[in-house]
């Protein structure tokens, strides 16, 4: 779930309005290099920033907000 934590507590507390709508997130392989990282997958957060992907198991990823601000 992808949140504004306006009171940086880094607690999901603050009710439905916190949650961030339409934000744009890349699945990322892990790589011995930065330079090779490569993008595999994207989802939009819904109106309760929730998203979802599907990663083969057993494989380290990283998850790269794109438009959050």
């Amino acid at each position: 779930r992808v949140w504004n934590d306006a009171n940086n507590d880094g607690i999901q507390n603050d009710g439905a309005n916190s949650a961030m709508a339409g934000v744009t997130l890349d699945v990322i392989f892990d790589s011995t290099s930065p330079r090779s990282a490569m993008s595999i997958a994207s989802a939009t957060t819904d109106a309760l920033g929730n998203y979802l992907f599907a990663v083969p198991p057993n494989r380290g990823f990283s998850i790269r907000l794109s438009n959050a601000s």
